[in-house]
């Protein structure tokens, strides 16, 4: 099903309209006629195995009445960064759907397709996170967590912009090397820290929507990753990425991503600058 949507989005680079969407919070927001092709799809494969189902959709802000026995929803994002689709960019444009119990609290699977390439980021049972595309021969790659010193960190702002406590752990003392900035969806700066392109990923507060954050933050956890929620007044705490999950977007502060591997060593640098400046 996900791969069918992606497909569908690339069968139309060349001749798809574009629309004005109707959001007060932007100005600029658009949608495209492969978004809707690629939405109808899921709901209708959905909808084919369960009439009945739950699906909360972004475009035209779908969302079916659930029955009164339903506590499993679908949520679909049929491409996220349609911006950069409109541009025909190359790069940056995802698919993201997942699946969860309402009432056991529980994400049941998880999927983050890069629309591009093809690639197809997944969790659905077990702990495990796999990989594909098309163009592979054999199986999924399971995607594992490969612990590296090279210290790269891929952030979605410039660095400036971000609180003091945070400024510090890309200078010499951690992560050395190199610092990227990204303005890709969220689909593209995770796959890059999964596959470990990246030691971690600091992201910058605003709203966020759960259509987008949700599938990858249950396949981050799935890979041991965590979060470090950073105040604007430089407070850090921890807050895991199975965390309760909405419909809702929510208002969040800057959140680094990194490994629980590394996580002792990061936050005794950050109370190391809370130290310093007492």
């Amino acid at each position: 099903m996900v791969i069918q949507a992606m497909d569908e989005v690339r069968n139309q680079l060349w001749t798809f309209a574009v629309f004005d969407k109707d959001n007060e919070e932007k100005s600029d927001d658009l949608v495209t006629s492969a978004d809707y092709a690629a939405q109808q799809i899921y709901m209708t494969m959905i909808q084919k195995n369960n009439p009945n189902a739950w699906i909360v959709a972004e475009e035209d802000g779908v969302r079916t009445s659930p029955q009164w026995w339903s506590s499993i929803v679908y949520t679909i994002d049929p491409v996220d960064w349609t911006k950069a689709l409109v541009r025909k960019q190359s790069d940056g444009i995802w698919t993201l759907f997942w699946v969860v119990d309402s009432i056991q609290n529980e994400i049941i699977a998880a999927y983050v397709g890069d629309i591009m390439t093809n690639e197809l980021y997944y969790y659905e049972e077990w702990w495990i996170v796999w990989r594909t595309a098309w163009w592979w021969s054999g199986n999924d790659q399971r995607l594992q967590y490969s612990l590296r010193n090279q210290k790269r960190i891929l952030t979605l702002d410039d660095i400036r912009n971000f609180p003091e406590r945070s400024n510090r752990i890309t200078k010499p003392r951690w992560y050395r090397n190199s610092l990227w900035v990204s303005n890709w969806s969220i689909g593209t700066n995770m796959a890059k820290l999964w596959k470990c392109e990246v030691d971690a990923v600091l992201l910058k507060s605003g709203l966020e929507q759960p259509r987008d954050w949700v599938p990858c933050a249950w396949i981050s956890h799935q890979l041991w990753y965590t979060t470090i929620a950073i105040e604007s007044d430089g407070s850090h705490r921890v807050v895991p990425m199975n965390q309760s999950w909405s419909l809702d977007a929510l208002r969040v502060p800057y959140q680094l991503i990194i490994h629980k591997h590394e996580l002792a060593d990061v936050l005794s640098l950050l109370d190391s600058v809370a130290l310093e400046k007492k």
